[in-house]
């Protein structure tokens, strides 16, 4: 046979069938078991702690992402996101009488691994945070390696939760009949003296290493040995934020030594590789830039041996540029990193048990597993994102890498905070307080409360005070859901003053006079809409709703008289202005006199907002279906992947936006209590798909999933509203509370896909399991956990619209308690499910040829941020492009990991026309002969043909190699 270079235009769709059963193993994410096999990702599970910072454990076995030096925006390398050589795991191992095998525990990435050293074969890795677990595969291996790595995430337990520390607990197996010496080392670039910030118009780097020194440590009263890393150098200013000590621990005797992350690694690899051990360096004053530990072990034959690992970061300082250092919360218990090592490996079993329990809840759900991956893969931002200062302030970073430092973002928080309000309310009110301390003398709510480098606590910073009401709505709204699922009324007594301060200066903001406050906001981004913005117009409502509830707990009729008005005057004008009859429209632009008609996702995020703390709509219930069936028609039937946030009427139009968890909450949250429960749950596959398979970065994502699939991934990403998937577990339940008005509101949504739902749900001060089973007259909550004093509850309610039902006594929930429902049932769920009006779609997968497991790639534009490896990955919807137009300067190359023999190649491309070259050494090549029946080599690397001039870029697709 011949080579066959298949070539199709880009905007084509192949219809693939599926894999067909018994292939052999790829690269990439497998479904049914949520394993990874060596994936080159560009993140993985973030291992920290909570104002603490993290780095990420690549699906590769790399490490990568570290903001472990209060670096958040600013990464450690000149490139951002390439993973650190000189940090990685490695392994000797030998039988009796028999030749060691050393391999490096992490695959691809080749062009930057350390010369002379073998990696493993194989990496199986399956990522839920804050866990790790990985399988290490090599022929040449005698013993089994499996690692389960983790950073303690307890519910409830701030203290816990921020401690900087990681787990690395190694598993080896031997099922030989003879006893297998195996040593495990563990290597760590040293990083202190290395950081930088990023703030508007300021931007700053620092790489200081040459007073990088490592020493021998032990940890008093514990096993723990290893390896101090610490700087002889004095820093001062917001250098500080890069001093401190990293410590990497064993649970077991240890040789260690400091090395050189930018040499060869000849130094360590070479004794490691001979001797299982490390030799002391030379000159142990001598800077070192990375330093490394080993551990020696017996694994017996037949047996298991354990080996445990722990990196202590301990960088105590944070200092912003107004000279204030704001510390850390776990320095309020912990005086040295000795101590903190010394409690989190004897509450190590306990932080696990209680780490795990969460997770677990999930998993055991009867929800889809890719949801469940979802749900728990949301939660990177608490690690990524947090400020958890010593006096307890807490944040929420926006975007590291994107947003400059930015702190809080009340618009984002509105659906970002769902996650720490549940599992850490005390820190959600600190956040709320910082808002409060930066409301305005006018009344405004700012967009931010600080900014991580420059001053926290004041919003005196760039794109900190933007005058959007839509802040101040979502201020409001936050205020009294805190209040419904807390019962914390102190909180509310101190809020209400800068709540009515907050409502009067939305209405000077209504310059026309319709009663729908004008200004920027969460989406428009600064343009000033004259007149009504349906979003703003929405959550205003939501607003004077929840004010009005508010004013009847604080006693206030006047205030409360004053919303009633706003919210009629306000709910006439969107009726006269914004109803084009199906639905209502995007704005009413008074000056030019025009209606823009176009279909906006979260026109009716006021009535999610409403429903999510039971209070009824802001429009009426045959104006919020017939919005949604018709976005459901519109957006949903016309949009080619993920919903665009906007669309014409007709469906010609669109943007190329789709700020996905807006729409899960917004949009796809408001549709599943209508009814709409199966196009929800598609809203929620679609952006499934597009995270873990378009762009593989489910570890930390951007807002916005291009609905043409048009961007590259944005691999330095993690957008604090990703969190907003925890919304999913109420929203399939229909679930609120009041907690002091002693009210559960409960209605669930399953799709037709289950038809039952047995699920946890999460509130701050009870946790209760779901079982929901129509068919079998089933529908009941069982009590799991209390936090403080006894929830009682004596009324249940179904739609917010409704009065609540009086229940027979009242409720307890004290653990082990179980609420039955099923005789409430048609009073409940009273909402018809309703068929699905967007059909079903999902990329497109098929994986013949040669098996890629030991395959890597590369591509010759390092600006792309499209991975090289998508070129192979089995989706038609992936690819690599270069970032500049088609040029004969590009290339696509890939290593096959060994030579391979093959007979042909078939290259998707666009736009048509390549040539193929083929090396067996990367280094030699020869132009593919076309007319050969047979062809070895190890590398291929493509290169467009020839073109008339164009802007376009140059796409692999999809390459085969046919054995």
């Amino acid at each position: 046979m011949h080579i066959i270079v298949r070539l199709i235009a880009v905007a084509a769709c192949l219809a693939l069938p599926a894999c067909p059963a018994g292939a052999q193993p790829n690269q990439g994410l497998d479904e049914a078991t949520g394993i990874v096999h060596n994936g080159q990702w560009q993140n993985g599970v973030p291992l920290g702690a909570m104002g603490c910072g993290k780095f990420d454990v690549l699906p590769s076995g790399w490490f990568s992402r570290f903001s472990i030096n209060h670096n958040w925006d600013e990464p450690l390398w000149d490139h951002p996101w390439r993973p650190s050589r000189a940090t990685f795991f490695a392994i000797r191992a030998a039988k009796p009488d028999a030749a060691a095998a050393t391999r490096w525990l992490r695959f691809g990435f080749r062009e930057q691994e350390l010369p002379s050293v073998t990696q493993v074969a194989h990496v199986a890795y399956r990522g839920q945070i804050p866990f790790v677990d990985a399988r290490f595969e090599d022929a040449a291996l005698p013993v089994d390696v499996s690692l389960h790595a983790w950073s303690a995430l307890v519910p409830h337990n701030a203290k816990d939760s921020s401690l900087p520390v990681a787990f690395f607990e190694f598993t080896l197996s031997n099922t030989n009949a003879q006893p297998v010496e195996a040593s495990l080392l563990f290597s760590l670039e040293h990083f202190i003296g290395c950081g930088g910030y990023q703030v508007h118009g300021d931007h700053k780097q620092w790489r200081e290493q040459e007073g990088n020194r490592v020493e021998p440590a032990a940890v008093k009263d514990s096993p723990l040995t290893g390896l101090r890393l610490f700087s002889t150098k004095q820093f001062a200013g917001m250098k500080l934020n890069s001093s401190g000590e990293y410590w990497l621990l064993s649970d077991g005797p240890t040789t260690a030594r400091g090395w050189d992350a930018a040499s060869d690694g000849q130094e360590l690899v070479a004794g490691f590789s001979t001797t299982g051990e490390l030799e002391r360096a030379e000159s142990p004053k001598s800077p070192s830039t990375a330093g490394a530990i080993c551990r020696k072990v017996t694994v017996p034959a037949g047996g298991k041996q354990k080996v445990l690992f722990a990196f202590v970061w301990w960088m105590p300082r944070h200092v912003t540029m107004d000279g204030k250092d704001h510390g850390h919360y776990y320095l309020r218990d912990f005086q040295n990193p000795q101590a903190l090592a010394a409690y989190a490996f004897a509450q190590r079993e306990r932080l696990h048990r209680e780490t795990a329990a969460l997770g677990k809840l999930v998993t055991d759900s009867s929800l889809p597993a890719w949801l469940q991956r979802l749900i728990l893969n949301s939660t990177h931002p608490v690690f990524v994102n947090t400020l958890l200062t010593r006096d307890g302030e807490f944040s929420v970073h926006e975007d590291p890498s994107w947003m400059e430092g930015a702190l809080g973002t009340m618009d984002q928080r509105t659906v970002a905070h769902v996650f720490v309000g549940t599992f850490f309310p005390e820190l959600a009110r600190s956040e709320m307080e910082l808002f409060s301390r930066c409301q305005q003398v006018s009344g405004e709510v700012t967009h931010f409360c600080g900014n991580i480098y420059q001053i926290i606590g004041d919003p005196r910073v760039f794109y900190g005070i933007t005058r959007w009401p839509d802040l101040s709505a979502v201020y409001i709204w936050q205020v009294l859901k805190h209040y419904r699922w807390t019962g914390d009324r102190a909180f509310l007594d101190q809020s209400w003053p800068g709540i009515k301060r907050a409502l009067d200066w939305m209405v000077t903001t209504d310059r026309d006079g319709d009663g729908i406050p004008e200004g920027g906001t969460t989406f428009d981004a600064g343009v000033q809409y004259a007149g009504g913005f349906v979003f703003t117009a929405s959550v205003y409502g939501a607003a004077l709703l929840s004010a009005m509830e508010i004013a009847t707990v604080e006693g206030d009729a006047a205030t409360r008289a004053a919303c009633a008005q706003r919210l009629e005057k306000l709910r006439a004008t969107m009726r006269q202005r914004l109803w084009t009859g199906q639905s209502f429209a995007k704005c009413y632009l008074p000056d030019r006199g025009m209606v823009v008609p176009t279909l906006f996702t979260a026109q009716l995020a006021g009535d999610w907002l409403t429903r999510a703390v039971g209070l009824p709509g802001v429009v009426s219930a045959a104006e919020a279906q017939s919005s949604l069936e018709s976005l459901l028609k519109v957006n949903g039937r016309s949009s080619p992947w993920v919903f665009a946030d906007e669309f014409m009427p007709d469906g010609s139009a669109h943007n190329d936006t789709c700020w996905f968890t807006y729409q899960a909450t917004y949009f796809a949250g408001l549709a599943m209590a209508e009814g709409w429960a199966d196009d929800a749950m598609e809203v929620a596959w679609r952006i499934y798909e597009g995270i873990f398979h378009y762009y593989k970065i489910p570890w930390g994502m951007y807002i916005n999933i291009s609905p043409t699939l048009k961007d590259p991934p944005q691999g330095g990403a993690s957008y604090m509203s990703l969190m907003a998937t925890w919304w999913w577990l109420h929203q399939l339940a229909g679930a609120s509370l009041d907690v002091p008005g002693q009210t559960l509101w409960l209605s669930p949504r399953p799709p037709s896909s289950l038809g039952e739902l047995h699920m946890p749900l999460f509130f701050p001060r009870v946790w209760f399991w779901l079982d929901y089973a129509p068919a079998k007259n089933i529908f009941r909550l069982k009590v799991l956990r209390k936090f403080g004093e006894t929830v009682v509850f004596k009324r249940v309610g179904g739609d917010p619209n409704a009065e609540a039902v009086q229940l027979a006594a009242p409720f307890a929930a004290e653990p082990d308690a179980v609420l039955d429902l099923a005789s409430l049932h048609g009073k409940l769920v009273t909402v018809t499910p309703r068929p699905a009006i967007v059909e079903h779609r999902t990329f497109s997968y098929h994986r013949e040829g040669l098996p890629t497991l030991p395959w890597t790639a590369i591509g010759s534009d390092a600006n792309s941020g499209f991975h090289a490896e998508a070129a192979y990955d089995g989706f038609a919807q992936t690819r690599w492009e270069s970032s500049t137009p088609v040029s004969p300067d590009l290339w696509w190359q890939l290593d096959m990991g060994a030579p391979q023999d093959f007979k042909t190649v078939e290259a998707v491309t666009s736009p048509p026309g390549l040539t193929i070259e083929l090396s067996a050494d990367g280094k030699q090549w020869q132009l593919m002969d076309a007319t050969v029946a047979r062809h070895r080599a190890r590398y291929l690397r493509l290169r467009p043909a020839p073109q008339a001039p164009t802007k376009d870029p140059w796409r692999v697709i999809e390459v085969t190699v046919r054995p």
